[in-house]
Parts: C-alpha cells; structure tokens; sequence
C-alpha cells in the first residue's frame, strides 16, 4: 500500500456487494459499532459541495439538484446545502427535481437531507417540484447560468433508463450547456453495461468512496468530464490491488532537508537523449529533474546543442558527444562516456529524443544491458521498443513510461499491464488521460492532471520528474506492500506532475498554457495538497 488515502476501483456490482457487506448490521460483534451510512452520506456530499464551491468564481445564480431516490439524492442535496452555506450573502435560486414515482419512494436518509437542506432557508425553495414528467421539465428548468447537480442514480442503476427520465436528461442537457455539470459518484445512466445508450452530460464527475470503472471508459469520456475521487476514509483493503490514489501521496515527498546536507545527498542523475533534429526533449527532461530536488544532474547531450544547452541551464552537467551523421548520439563514443559515471550515479534517464536510427537504437539497447544493477533505469519515447526490453536487464528497478501506442508497441496489453510488468521485472507509468502505475502485483490511478497536458514536450516533462525524484530516493521512502520504493516513487512523480499542470493550467488557462513553464508550478503543487511546508 503506497498511501492509507487509497480509494478501491471496482465495478459496480462490485461496489454494491462491497456496501452490503460492509454496512451489514451482523458485522456489529460487540466490539465496535456498525459504521453509519448517514455519516459517510454527510462526508460525501460535503466533500461534494466544497469541489463545486472550489470550481466556482462567484456564487452560482441558479442551482439545481436532480434528486433520485436512493442515496445518491441525499448525497446531491447535501452538497448543495453545502454551496448555500459558502454563500450566505447571495441569493440563489434553488431548484429540486426529484425523479421518483411518488414521495414515498425516497430513501429516509434522502428524505432526512431533504428536510435539512429546506432548514437553510427562510423559505421555500424558488422553484420545487415532488415529481416531474417530460413535459413540464423544459419549462421547470431555470435559464441563468448557475450549477447542476446530478443525484438521480449511483451504481446500483440497471439500463435502460425510464422513458420520462431519459426525456428529463435530454432537456438537461440542452439546457445546462452554459452550466457547471457535477455528477456524484458516476452520471445517471452509466453502469457496468458495454453500451450506453444516454447519459447525463458532466463537466466534472466525483466518485465519492469507491471510483466505478465506467468512469475509466473512453467510451464514456463524453459523458463523465473529469473525474474527481472523494475519499471517505472508507477502510483501506490490503488486497486491493486496483486503486486510485489521492495527491495526499505527495505528502510522501520530504518537506524538509537536514542541516547537515550537500548535494550528493540527494542522487546523481544522469540523462541521456536528444539528437540534432530533435533536442527540446533533452531540455525538458533536464528542466522538471532539476525542480524535482536531484542533487546532480549530468546531461550526455550531441554536440552540436552542447553550448547553447549549458547557456541555457548551467546548473546541469552538459557533457558533449560526438554525433554519428545521422545527427543522433555517436553509439560507441556515447557510451564510453557514460560508463565515467556509473561508479557515482543512482539514476538513469534515457530515450527522450535520441530518434529511431539503427545508431540510436543501438546505443539505447547497449545501456539496457551494461548499466550496472545499482543503477535505476528509466525508459521513454524512443526507447520503448522491444528491442529495449530484449536487452533489459532483469532488475525491479526498472522503470518505462509508454503511452497506449508504445505500450502496444513493446507488446504490452493493456487490459492487464501486470503481466507484462511481472515478465518484464518493470515498473511502468502507463501515460493517457489518466495515467495508470504498474507493477507485477498491484495497479495505482491517478486522476492528478488536466487536457493542458495534450500537447508536445508533456511526456518529457514527466520523465524528467520520475528521474530526478527516483534519484532522490536515498532514505526518503519506505519499502512498501506496492513493490518496494520505486513504484512509490513514480507514482508520487505521476502525481505531482499532474497537480503542476492544475496550476498551470490555472494560471495560464489550458489552451494558451505554455508547457514549459510546468515546473515553475511544481512548489505551488506542493504547497497545495501538503500545507504544513517548511521553506
């Protein structure tokens, strides 16, 4: 287990048979109470309420909350008494459609939310309806910008939907264009079935307790937005081997360093990568490991950048090598210097924009299989051939960063990358629009990220923030049930890579961000999801 905040992935009949089990009243021997569903209802739809009240620039005009009958109604109807709360001052016209038969269909703990949200106000909501049909819905709608909150169905719903409720998501979603659309847990009309026939549109959707695997569905990208875990605190399994990881993990980065230090106590990476045609990779490599802390970063660079590069970033080690004519590392020249530094390096950068010419693949082939075990290797772009893999060494300490074409590329599936992982004796950090962390025994998600991140130079800038804090590693992190301290260490990589482009984004909004300033976003991340800093 890397981090105690993990939250499970299960389908959804996984998830109900998980609930029923564990809010099952036999489970009360005595020893312990038997854990409230009305606490952890609170929990998620405040946690809920506070992501849409975080989304928000000003208070919403409008709001509102599509109230289905189970739990998933109270879970919206407690956010929006939470949005109320962070807006005392403003009028907001609320709206409550609820989509059940006849009141007596509605979950108490949805009824009790219900009741405690109309205890906010003075008065009635603006606009409220017990029951609604197709065709009042249009007119029910309010037409101000403002917020919707999807509450009408959770996991436990089976396709198709009503007649009545399909038509009320149709005119939802005609609607509430100009809206922010959150969906809690997953958008009504989504479940485990392989096709779908509607769904509630979602900007954003959070996965309170347990993420569903629709929501991890490409099929499903039109639908569920981005997806936004809600931890809580439901008891971590130790046998879950398929989990999503909070930015809680970046908690694991060390927020101070000793007194008594100097730069070798925090690794020696050493990069290797580029060509004449395609050197901006290098860079962007050797800029995200120098912000992740590396103590010692030297850069095995062609020469023919090698002065513009080291005017560029003095701080890094620019070692110039001869350059076969294709414009790629001279194989033979390019190693021989490499080997002066395996007796003082920890790390092991290599691929970014070496290009795929028998040279090139010749030199990436030869660091797979002389680098000495001591030495952690990490692979990206064109590294990741099978013809790497053929002359890896057989090591746990072995790290690659394919997107889904180089994974398939390398042979890789990617419905089950932890066979390729306990084949390959790797360590990979599957690359899409979220990425996924695998080892031979266990897969971690992280959702950390924005569409910012679609655009050329992203994946150098990841490997260059897995490099420089695996090389950091000495005595930062324990061993851990999730494969020892490097899958950690990528993970904690991914993460921070991602809640850097959050701020970018952020700052320079995600289609106009320039990518090359991520790592100038990367102590903001920290500070961010890790308060309690010392600078």
């Amino acid at each position: 287990m890397i981090s105690p905040k993990k939250i499970p992935i299960m389908t959804c009949a996984e998830a109900r048979a998980w609930e029923k089990r564990f809010f099952a009243p036999e489970r009360n021997d005595g020893t312990a109470p038997v854990p409230q569903e009305a606490e952890f209802m609170q929990r998620a739809g405040t946690c809920i309420g506070e992501i849409v009240v975080k989304k928000l620039r000003t208070a919403p005009r409008s709001l509102l909350v599509l109230v289905g009958k189970g739990h998933n109604g109270g879970d919206a109807l407690i956010a929006a008494r939470t949005i109320l709360r962070a807006f005392p001052e403003r009028r907001i016209d609320l709206s409550l459609a609820f989509f059940a038969d006849k009141w007596d269909d509605l979950a108490p703990l949805t009824m009790d939310a219900y009741e405690s949200l109309l205890r906010e106000r003075e008065k009635p909501p603006t606009f409220f309806v017990t029951a609604m049909s197709a065709g009042m819905f249009p007119d029910f709608l309010p037409r101000t910008k403002g917020v919707v909150i999807d509450g009408i169905y959770g996991h436990g719903f089976r396709p198709p939907l009503p007649e009545h409720f399909f038509k009320a998501l149709i005119a939802v979603n005609e609607r509430s264009r100009d809206s922010l659309c959150v969906a809690v847990d997953l958008p009504s009309g989504l479940s485990d079935a392989a096709y779908t026939h509607y769904a509630f549109a979602a900007d954003f959707s959070c996965a309170a307790g347990i993420v569903k695997t629709p929501l991890l569905s490409e099929k499903n990208a039109g639908y569920v937005g981005r997806v936004i875990p809600v931890n809580v605190d439901f008891p971590a399994d130790e046998n879950c081997n398929y989990a999503v990881d909070t930015q809680s993990v970046l908690a694991m980065i060390p927020q101070t360093r000793p007194v008594f230090c100097d730069k070798r106590n925090f690794g020696h990476l050493v990069i290797v990568g580029g060509s004449r045609d395609m050197p901006g990779a290098l860079m962007l490599n050797t800029l995200a490991a120098l912000r992740t802390g590396a103590g010692l970063v030297t850069v095995l660079c062609p020469e023919s950048v090698h002065a513009a590069f080291a005017a560029r970033v003095p701080a890094a080690m620019w070692v110039a090598c001869k350059e076969a004519e294709d414009g790629t590392l001279d194989c033979a020249g390019a190693f021989e210097k490499l080997e002066k530094f395996f007796p003082r390096a920890n790390t092991l950068l290599c691929g970014s924009g070496m290009g795929n010419s028998a040279n090139a693949q010749s030199l990436i082939q030869k660091i797979a299989a002389g680098t000495p075990e001591n030495i952690a290797l990490i692979f990206d772009a064109d590294a990741l051939r099978a013809g790497t893999l053929d002359a890896l060494r057989k090591d746990d300490e072995n790290i690659l960063l394919p997107h889904a074409g180089e994974f398939a590329r390398m042979g890789g599936d990617a419905e089950n990358p932890q066979a390729f992982c306990a084949a390959h004796s790797v360590t990979v950090a599957l690359k899409g629009a979220y990425t996924r962390v695998v080892c031979a025994t266990e897969t971690r998600v992280t959702f950390a990220g924005t569409p910012a991140l679609a655009r050329g130079g992203s994946g150098d800038l990841l490997a260059g923030t897995v490099a420089g804090l695996v090389a950091t590693r000495a005595g930062a992190f324990e061993k851990t049930a999730f494969g020892g301290n490097v899958p950690a260490l990528v993970l904690a990589a991914a993460v921070w890579h991602g809640a850097a482009a959050e701020k970018l984004a952020e700052a320079e909004g995600a289609r106009t961000a320039d990518i090359t300033h991520l790592p100038d976003f990367f102590d903001a991340a920290l500070r961010h999801y890790c308060p309690k800093r010392f600078c």
